[in-house]
């Protein structure tokens, strides 16, 4: 590329000039790699329709997502039974503590209920249901 017999310095290089005013200025001489960056986009006002619009269709993209993972996983793995007992639990009884699964019923047994007491020291197993805190 550059010529070996020339009487200015090898590889890319050149000088300018910095001008302050008429009577001053700074001259550097550049030499090195010269990077070319080029950068093209197209500008844009913002607008709250567009983004209402974009987050909508996220959100939409989001719950098919979850339909879909769902509609495998419960249909179409080799474990799928696992799985819809898992997502599927039917719980009875006023206080929740029986949990009724396909093949039988796991939970609390009758003397257990002392065990399980509320914040105010209660016993579960009384008759009425009391909500969070």
């Amino acid at each position: 590329l550059d010529n070996a017999d020339a009487k200015i310095a090898p590889g890319w290089n050149f000088r300018y000039a910095h001008y302050f005013s008429d009577q001053t200025r700074t001259l550097y001489k550049a030499y090195g790699l010269l990077f070319v960056v080029d950068v093209q986009g197209r500008a844009g006002k913002f607008s709250l329709i567009p983004l209402c619009l974009n987050l909508g269709a996220g959100l939409a993209l989001l719950s098919i997502a979850t339909v879909i993972c769902d509609i495998i996983v419960l249909h179409c793995m080799r474990d799928r039974r696992v799985y819809r007992d898992k997502k599927y639990l039917l719980v009875t009884g006023s206080d929740a503590f029986q949990v009724r699964r396909r093949g039988g019923y796991e939970g609390l047994a009758a003397g257990d209920e002392e065990d399980c007491s509320s914040d105010t020291g209660e016993a579960a197993g009384d008759s009425h249901v009391r909500g969070p805190p």
